[in-house]
């Protein structure tokens, strides 16, 4: 291109380069594949969403019932009746501090009856017992806030607490929005902070003060919102968003495959950065290739309008990937591959790890354990593709769609569906559906002040590929 300019002067020159970058803008030079607004849904498919919303707040209001705050899951037992966990985690209060908002932007909860839900938690927050730099204890009874035995500080599950009383203090109540500051103003996440490798540890013992060996080293999973409330927070240097691995280091050779390594410079910044070939396509992989670490963060970060040529685009091409892989190379019926239950004997609970392991460093395996979660979080990227996939899976297996929404996964060798639900996955469901058809307001209401004015500089000039 230079060596072209080069033979054209004045006018024409600058008329070459104004053509170009039409044609880059039009997309007639798909120099990058970035996002695009997804195609309007007809009233029927945007019915079918919104009744999928009303369901899924008729679950989470069930979940927290009995306290105000939502058990862990919700299990249907023998006698046919549904039974709550006596437990919850510092994500699922986190995720359910965002539904109380959006559920009155769905029109499913009056704004009194909103605060009134919200100081209650609130108070409840305050009155946890904590660790130092007021940090909370992962799992905890929901009657008292009382931490278990092994008094485990998740760095992670912190943050998305942190999130939720984000969220939360866009409340109109005065009162309400500084008690909710206040909690997430004292939160310091300089703790977990590792300067020896740049990283945020996994999290720590309290009891014996020991910090986690294993760190947050991937630049693409859930725990990258970590990283931007704790830089956003100004408690942890800069350079640590440029320590986190992109890809990681082509000489360790247990990955699924060696990654096209090389450095980067932004602004004095260097990092390295790397990818994974996956069918012919580009992309930065996941710890284990589930949807989940690609896309809960698109939950509070627009990522797909900010980081276009980063994680937008890696976004975009992994859940095609993803959808491709489970429809044709699997032969599955649906799609959506993530971290969920899976169908056991009534009134059990089994757990696992699933993701389409090409797209992951370490991989998770792929069992047919479809969860629709994981597709629900890609409704902004492939819209008409998840809508589709949602009313299959309540077609063929129809045991999966309740009065409560979606029970949580479905196993499609066996049919078998696991009868009942996480609040996790389904707080996770509420709010990408809040995103997709309010606007984006849970995200808006998130990325603002301080976080969004470091991240966005960060987030714009940030290149995969």
């Amino acid at each position: 291109m230079k060596r072209i300019l080069r033979k054209i002067s004045g006018f024409k020159s600058i008329l070459l380069i104004n053509v170009i970058t039409l044609l880059c803008l039009s997309g007639c030079v798909n120099v990058y594949k970035n996002y695009t607004k997804p195609e309007k849904l007809d009233p029927e498919a945007r019915k079918f969403l919104y009744e999928i919303a009303e369901r899924t707040w008729k679950y989470l209001v069930f979940s927290a019932e009995e306290s105000g705050i939502p058990a862990d899951h919700v299990i249907l037992r023998k006698d046919q009746k549904l039974h709550d966990a006596d437990y919850t985690t510092l994500t699922n209060l986190g995720l359910f501090l965002m539904t109380l908002p959006a559920a009155v932007d769905f029109g499913f909860l009056e704004q009194a009856e909103k605060d009134k839900w919200l100081q209650k938690i609130l108070v409840f927050i305050d009155a946890m017992p904590k660790s130092k730099g007021k940090l909370y204890y992962n799992y905890f009874k929901i009657k008292n806030g009382k931490p278990d035995e092994q008094l485990y500080v998740s760095s992670v599950d912190n943050a998305w607490i942190a999130a939720g009383l984000k969220v939360a203090s866009k409340t109109e109540n005065t009162e309400l929005q500084r008690l909710a500051l206040k909690l997430y103003n004292d939160m310091n996440f300089s703790r977990f902070y590792d300067p020896k490798v740049g990283q945020i540890c996994l999290g720590y013992n309290d009891k014996d003060n020991k910090k986690s060996p294993y760190h947050y080293g991937i630049l693409c999973t859930e725990a990258r919102v970590l990283s931007m409330i704790a830089l956003a927070k100004n408690q942890v240097p800069k350079e640590h968003w440029y320590k986190i691995y992109r890809a990681l280091p082509s000489n360790w050779d247990w990955q699924r495959q060696q990654p096209r390594s090389g450095v980067r410079k932004i602004n004095g910044d260097k990092y390295s950065v790397g990818y994974y070939k996956v069918a012919g396509t580009r992309i930065v992989p996941s710890w284990g290739g589930s949807l989940f670490e690609y896309l809960m963060p698109l939950l509070v970060v627009p990522e797909l309008e900010i980081a276009k040529k980063s994680f937008g685009l890696n976004n975009v091409r992994v859940v095609k990937l993803h959808k491709e892989y489970c429809l044709k190379e699997a032969g599955y019926p649906v799609w959506g591959l993530s971290p969920s239950s899976m169908p056991a004997k009534v009134g059990e609970f089994k757990y696992g790890e699933f993701g389409y392991g090409e797209l992951g460093a370490r991989g998770y395996p792929d069992k047919g354990i479809i969860t629709p979660h994981a597709s629900v979080l890609a409704l902004e990227i492939d819209t008409l593709a998840v809508v589709e996939n949602l009313q299959t899976m309540k077609e063929k297996f129809p045991a999966i769609w309740t009065e409560y929404g979606f029970h949580d996964s479905l196993d499609v060798n066996t049919g078998e569906v696991a009868k009942l639900y996480l609040t996790l996955d389904q707080g996770m469901i509420f709010l990408a559906l809040h995103n997709y058809l309010k606007d984006g307001n849970t995200r808006k209401n998130f990325f603002s002040d301080e976080i969004k004015k470091k991240m966005t500089p960060i987030l714009a000039r940030e290149r995969f590929f």
